[in-house]
């Protein structure tokens, strides 16, 4: 699956925590609520 950049910032604040956790292959295993947001990605 391609990612294709879009070049538009998603702010979070600074007192946010970014998390997010992968396997050696890269593919996303788990991340925060704020890891959804920013990344648009969705929870499953």
């Amino acid at each position: 699956m391609a990612i294709t950049p879009i070049d538009r910032e998603s702010p979070f604040d600074v007192s946010e925590l970014f998390f997010s956790m992968t396997d050696r292959k890269g593919i996303i295993l788990a991340g925060n609520d704020v890891f959804v947001r920013v990344s648009k990605h969705s929870e499953d």
